[in-house]
């Protein structure tokens, strides 16, 4: 994603018994753009600016002699923050494609939306800032 830093710390979802583990298991890298570094920063009663765009790149995780590495790409997911496009969802758009660009996307609300709803204190924003 263009202009986009990564910050945080990677995350790997391996077991079955992690709730997101079926659609979303794998290694995740999330990236975030200028607009919204602020934010994410803000655990505290945060709201992200318009403008803000979070990328999350999933791929799955290979055992290598006892290491997690990348293997293929799974998903790529966008978050675009515009308050006026996007007024259903909260001011927030999703965007959704598998490994081979293929969209995963039919209907915001209630494929991303409706689940993002759990983080609405957050502002839609699962994602943490760690140091």
């Amino acid at each position: 994603m263009a202009s986009c830093k990564k910050y945080g710390k990677s995350i790997v979802i391996f077991d079955e018994k992690h709730p997101l583990y079926n659609p979303f298991n794998g290694i995740h890298h999330v990236y975030v753009n200028d607009k919204g570094l602020n934010s994410i920063k803000n655990q505290n009663n945060r709201k992200f600016p318009d403008g803000t765009k979070i990328a999350i790149v999933f791929y799955e995780h290979v055992n290598s002699n006892g290491a997690f590495i990348e293997g293929a790409k799974r998903i790529e997911a966008f978050m675009v923050k515009d308050s006026k496009k996007f007024k259903s969802t909260d001011g927030w758009g999703y965007y959704g494609y598998d490994g081979n660009g293929k969209n995963l996307i039919k209907d915001m609300s209630k494929d991303c939306h409706s689940c993002h709803m759990q983080a609405k204190d957050k502002d839609f924003v699962f994602s943490i800032w760690t140091k």
